[in-house]
C-alpha cells in the first residue's frame, strides 16, 4: 500500500504496476475474498495509466481478479481488451493475455471463443524460444483444452507436449495447481494423478484451494474414500473463510460419487444435480457438465441416459464436442 502511495505521489506507472500486482498477490494470502474489490482497483489504474505496457499488465491482473471471485462475465470483456491492446504490443504480452482469457472463458464453457484467444499460444511460445512464464502456461492450457474439445486431438497432443517443455519448471504453484483438473478430460485419471502428485506444496491458500479442487475429484474417481473425507473435511472447512463455495459444491459431487459406489444411484443423482446446479449457477458451466459426465459410469444403467443426454446437450452446446460424445459413450 505504501507502495501503490509512493507510486501515485511521483507518477510512477512502473512502480504503480508492480506495486498493484504485488498487493493482489497478497491478498491471495487469504483466499479470493478481495479479488473483485482488487480488480476493480487495478482496472481503475490501468484506465488512468497512458504507459500501455504497464496499463496491459493492471487488464491481465483486473480479469483474472474478476475471474477468482467468479465474475466472469466482468473479466471475460477485460480480457479480450488486454488481447487487443496485446496485438500492439510484444508477443509476450498476447501470451499474458491469452491467461487472462483461459481464466474465464474455461470455466464459462465458452470454449469456442477460447480457441480463437489460444489460437496462437504456440506460435507464440515457440517464437520465445520454447520456454515461457507461468501466463504463457497457462495460455497453452487453454490452447489444449479447446482443442481437445473441438476434436482436435493431435494439435492438442502437440499443445501439451510443448506445455510439459517450456513452462517453468520452480516457482509459484499457482498456474500448476489447476492443471490436473483442467486437463484431466484429455490426459485421463492417472495421468492427472501424475500431473497433481508433481505440483510441489505451497503455503498459499489460493494455491491450496486449486489443488484441493483437483484432489477432491481425483480421489472420488479413484474411489480413495478414507483420504477423500480428509479432504473433503479440510474443503468444507476453507471454503467459506476464503471465499471459495465451489470446494464445498465440488465435495458434495464427489459424495455422490461415493453413494453410487455404494448402490446408492438414485440419491447419487440427486445429490450430483444439486451441487453441479450450484456450480454452474456460480458461473462454472463446464466444469458443472464435465462432473456429470464423470458420474456416469458408477450409476445404474438405467439412470446413465438421461443424466449423460443432458450433460451430452449441455456440452454441446459450449463447444464441448468431445466431452459430449464422451457422456453418450456410457448410456450405450
Amino acid at each position: 500500500e505504501r507502495a501503490v502511495e509512493i507510486a501515485e505521489a511521483i507518477g510512477s506507472p512502473y512502480l504503480l504496476s508492480h506495486a498493484l500486482d504485488t498487493l493482489a498477490m497478497a491478498l491471495e494470502e487469504e483466499g479470493f475474498c478481495g479479488s473483485a474489490e482488487m480488480a476493480e482497483r487495478t482496472l481503475a489504474a490501468a484506465r488512468a495509466m497512458v504507459d500501455r505496457v504497464e496499463a496491459h499488465e493492471l487488464l491481465v491482473t483486473a480479469a483474472l481478479g474478476f475471474a477468482d471471485a467468479g465474475q466472469f462475465d466482468l473479466a471475460e470483456p477485460i480480457g479480450d481488451e488486454a488481447a487487443r491492446e496485446a496485438q500492439h504490443l510484444g508477443p509476450h504480452h498476447r501470451l499474458h493475455a491469452a491467461s487472462a482469457q483461459t481464466a474465464c472463458l474455461v470455466p464459462a464453457g465458452r470454449l469456442g471463443r477460447l480457441r480463437e484467444a489460444t489460437s496462437d499460444a504456440v506460435e507464440l511460445v515457440l517464437e520465445e524460444g520454447g520456454h515461457t512464464c507461468g501466463h504463457g502456461a497457462n495460455a497453452l492450457v487453454g490452447s489444449v483444452v479447446s482443442l481437445f474439445e473441438a476434436g482436435d486431438t493431435l494439435a492438442a497432443a502437440r499443445a501439451l507436449e510443448l506445455l510439459d517443455t517450456a513452462a517453468p519448471k520452480t516457482g509459484a504453484a499457482t498456474w500448476r495447481a489447476h492443471m490436473p483438473e483442467i486437463l484431466r478430460p484429455f490426459v485421463g485419471l492417472e495421468e492427472a494423478r501424475a500431473r497433481a502428485e508433481r505440483v510441489e506444496g505451497s503455503e498459499r491458500v489460493v494455491d491450496r484451494i486449486r489443488r484441493l479442487r483437483s484432489e477432491l475429484q481425483l480421489l472420488a474417481l479413484a474411489g480413495e474414500w478414507v483420504e477423500l473425507e480428509g479432504v473433503a473435511a479440510e474443503a468444507r472447512g476453507l471454503a467459506a473463510r476464503a471465499c471459495a463455495p465451489y470446494l464445498v459444491w465440488i465435495a458434495e459431487w464427489a459424495e455422490s460419487v461415493r453413494l453410487a459406489a455404494s448402490g446408492r444411484s438414485a440419491e447419487a443423482v440427486e445429490t450430483a444435480r444439486e451441487a453441479t446446479g450450484a456450480l454452474a449457477e456460480f458461473g462454472e458451466r463446464y466444469r458443472a457438465a464435465r462432473l456429470l459426465v464423470d458420474l456416469l459410469p458408477f450409476l445404474d444403467p438405467e439412470l446413465r441416459e438421461p443424466l449423460g443426454e443432458e450433460a451430452a446437450a449441455r456440452l454441446e452446446a459450449m463447444g464441448a464436442v468431445a466431452s459430449a460424445a464422451e457422456a453418450r459413450v456410457y448410456p450405450s
